[in-house]
């Protein structure tokens, strides 16, 4: 009787038994993945036709890309007349180095931080008064000092001279 009774199912449209052996009726499952399919693609034209109705000036604007690095000084001076923001920095703490920028916001952020620096090394009334000295001054404070130069090396031939004639005078001292 198992048998019989699992040939005959009950379809959710209609909900009358039909054969399973019958190949015109589409099963339920497959009914309701086609009715979700459909209902979707329809919320899906509908959304597409919505947003090409909507004026695109009331929409998310598109970012400007940053400008190419400043190539000379007076370009620079320029981009350090506006004043920046005090706070430009984003997150906590000095960034690392060897990070890269991986996007727009924090390059912007990371280009307003490094403009407030240099401002500020410009304004300094040293750096005014003789810049390659307070940027020697820097560099020697800031650089790990240069290692002690090593022992000048004697050459191989000339150390076995040397090494013959010590061994000559311990002999000679030995011999006295």
């Amino acid at each position: 009787m198992g048998k019989a009774r699992a040939s005959i199912r009950l379809t959710t449209s209609d909900k009358t038994p039909r054969a399973a052996s019958s190949g015109s009726a589409v099963p339920a499952h497959v009914q309701r993945k086609v009715n979700k399919k459909v209902s979707f693609l329809k919320k899906l034209s509908t959304a597409a036709a919505a947003k090409q109705l909507k004026p695109t000036s009331s929409g998310v604007k598109k970012r400007r890309r940053p400008s190419v690095a400043l190539s000379n000084y007076s370009a620079l001076a320029e981009a350090l007349g506006a004043d920046p923001s005090p706070s430009s920095r984003s997150g906590s703490g000095p960034r690392q180095r060897g990070k890269g920028v991986k996007t727009l916001k924090t390059r912007a952020a990371l280009g307003k931080s490094e403009a407030e620096r240099l401002k500020s090394v410009l304004s300094n009334p040293v750096f005014q008064a003789d810049p390659l000295a307070a940027v020697r001054s820097h560099l020697e404070a800031t650089l790990p000092s240069a290692p002690p130069p090593a022992a000048p090396t004697i050459p191989p031939a000339q150390r076995r001279k040397e090494k013959k004639a010590r061994r000559k005078q311990r002999g000679s001292m030995e011999e006295d």
